[in-house]
Formats: C-alpha cells, structure tokens, sequence
C-alpha cells in the first residue's frame, strides 16, 4: 500500500523516476535470499540496467539519469559488480512493512502446497481496478500517475509518448479543475 505522503516526496512530480522508484520498492527483497551465492539483504535486489529499462518501458538512458537522481538524494545505494548492480533502498522499512503480505503469504503457502488456489484471481482483479480507475477519472478525482496508467486499454508507443500524454491529461485536469 503506497501512503498519501507519496505525493509531497520530491520525485514525485517526476513521472520517469516516480515509476523507476515504485519499481525498485516491488522489486526488492522482502527478506534475506540469495542471489548467485552472495547475499541480497531485505531492501535491496541484484539487477542490471538492461533489465530495469526492459521491466519499466524506460528507455537505458532514462534509467541512469533516474538512478542518479536517486543516488543524489540518498534514496538509493548502488554497488556495481562484474555481471549484475545490487541496489539498495536506503529506507525500505518506511515503505515496506515487515514480513510478508497476505498475497506472499498465500502465494508462499502455495508453493508448499503444490497448489494454485486463489491465483486465477489475478485477470478478474485487472479488470475491476481498471473500471476503478476509469470511474475515479470520471468522477474528477485527480488520479496517480499509476492509477492513470491503469485506466489505458492500449500500450504505449513509447515512454516519451506516455509522459507527454500523462503531462497533457494532468494540465488539462487542473483547467477542467
């Protein structure tokens, strides 16, 4: 669950590092594990640039300049290695509770278990957010970047197409206000 105080963080305005951050927060370790037999700590995860550009639709380049951003502001850690950059989130725990989420812990039990119950939700659960979304839009609540993402039917062409679009709704937003 994201807090409201998300939009007073100064990246927030930031549609291009706004997404990388909530990224590396989903992408993180929730606990200890393991990673090519070094250890990968609760908050950080071992990735590579090209698989953060592939996993955000971010272009390399938008990747590492967001990086720098977050490095700059001590949101983030990185310590490059041969193969794979471990990054760190400085201040996981604010973000993230601990221990497992419900959805973990089901998923956890599952895999235990052999089992798949309760993971054909996942569809269903899409579509319902998606309505969400569009009524949220339609009732004149300014929605967040994501939740505006969420509402689109089609892909993107391109990042900088999706920002300019984002950048041009949230104007005419306000106009509409």
């Amino acid at each position: 669950m994201i807090a409201r105080k998300i939009k007073s963080w100064g990246w927030y305005s930031d549609p291009t590092t706004f997404c990388l951050f909530i990224h590396l927060l989903i992408m993180a370790n929730w606990k200890d594990g393991y990673f090519e037999g070094r250890l990968i700590k609760r908050g950080q995860l071992a990735t590579s640039m090209k698989s953060l550009a592939l996993k955000t639709g971010l272009s390399i380049k938008q990747v590492k300049g967001s990086l720098n951003k977050l490095r700059g502001t001590h949101e983030i850690t990185t310590e490059g290695l041969a193969r794979y950059t471990v990054i760190t989130v400085v201040a996981y725990d604010q973000y993230q509770s601990k221990g497992p989420s419900k959805g973990q812990q089901r998923d956890q039990q599952n895999e235990k278990s052999g089992t798949t119950k309760g993971t054909t939700k996942g569809p269903q659960y899409n579509n319902k957010r998606k309505n969400k979304e569009k009524e949220k839009i339609n009732k004149k609540e300014m929605p967040t970047f994501f939740e505006w993402i969420a509402s689109h039917e089609a892909p993107f062409e391109s990042v900088e197409q999706r920002n300019k679009e984002w950048d041009e709704f949230r104007a005419q937003f306000e106009e509409d206000g």
